[in-house]
């Protein structure tokens, strides 16, 4: 079990409501190569018990990006990797562990791992001219539990 961190990297100097996928891109901490510059295509795998943090960051090192909440998007049967279908942020960041789910569990076999797609609300404050623009951003995160 290991802790993760996803960062969300923004080009705040581009952003709008209609180029979101086109100017954000995820990385996270677990080393795997993958396609980030896609964020609804971007998935974090982590096993249970392990903790996740979401952040942000503005590429121009300026401006401020905000994770305000994460919301999950309902699978059949219960929020499965974190029991609860909306993570709200503090200070900017989101920090939640994965739990185990005994419905998922089965003695005699592998366990099974669940994929849940999450919708990443964050804001955007533009430090030059203080204007606050907020959006959201759909990847997955895959959960060993």
């Amino acid at each position: 079990m290991a802790n993760i961190r996803i960062i969300l990297m923004v080009d705040t100097d581009k952003i709008n409501r209609r180029n979101v996928n086109e100017t954000c891109h995820l990385t996270d901490t677990t080393g795997l190569m993958q396609d980030s510059q896609n964020p609804t295509k971007f998935e974090t795998t982590a096993d249970a018990g392990s903790m996740i943090e979401w952040s942000g960051l503005a590429l121009n090192h300026v401006d401020c990006v905000s994770i305000d909440s994460i919301v999950l998007e309902k699978n059949t049967g219960s929020y499965a990797l974190f029991g609860v279908p909306v993570l709200i942020g503090s200070g900017g960041f989101i920090r939640a562990t994965i739990i185990a789910n005994p419905a998922e569990a089965q003695p005699d076999r592998n366990p099974t791992p669940i994929e849940e797609t999450y919708k990443i609300n964050f804001t955007v404050i533009k430090n030059n001219d203080g204007t606050v623009a907020s959006f959201d951003i759909d990847p997955k995160l895959r959960g060993n539990t």
